[in-house]
């Protein structure tokens, strides 16, 4: 039996509507939901769980996250987990789990000010 998960809570629709460019959930190896972000910096944000062991914290019902550039309108990269990027001396990581979602708040308004 497959529980669902539920979504990102903390979201506001004002911040929906300017940043969000996909939401999907997805029913394969359990229950998955995404959300990818993209901000006029052309940094993005993908914002997902599943509710197993596929993600960091998704059994737990926590999010994972990983840091994306884009290329244009449609392209975009995954940035090397390894690397982060520095927003006034703080590291932000390119690929982080076990985030609650006031959290992943927290990390999507550093890297849309990067």
């Amino acid at each position: 039996m497959i529980r669902e998960i539920r979504p990102l809570l903390a979201l506001t629709d004002a911040f929906k509507e300017k940043y969000l460019v996909d939401f999907r959930t997805v029913q394969d190896i359990g229950f998955w939901i995404h959300y990818l972000f993209r901000f006029p910096n052309n940094y993005g944000v993908h914002v997902f769980k599943n509710n197993s062991w596929l993600s960091i914290g998704g059994e737990n019902d926590l999010w994972e996250v990983h840091l994306l550039k884009f290329e244009d309108e449609f392209r975009y990269n995954k940035l090397d987990r390894n690397v982060g990027e520095t927003i006034y001396g703080e590291v932000i990581p390119c690929q982080a789990g076990n985030y609650t979602d006031e959290d992943v708040m927290v990390y999507l308004e550093k890297v849309r000010q990067l």
